[in-house]
């Protein structure tokens, strides 16, 4: 599932997201867009806050190729 799918279905934000992963409200912007991949260990905390609903693939797939 898309990050901004997952985010949409379940009432959360930039901002809430951001919060709960420890980073900025820009950043996860750029994930949910799909301009930029989270490191590793932001990767993991994201893959945990969506119950495994949104995947390492998932955010691969997503990006947008310049």
């Amino acid at each position: 599932m898309k990050l901004s799918e997952w985010m949409q279905v379940s009432g959360v934000n930039d901002q809430k997201l951001s919060e709960k992963l420890g980073i900025s409200r820009s950043a996860v912007t750029q994930y949910r867009l799909g301009d930029r991949m989270p490191r590793p260990e932001i990767l993991v905390k994201l893959v945990e806050a969506t119950d495994n609903k949104v995947s390492p693939i998932d955010l691969v797939k997503g990006l947008r190729r310049g």
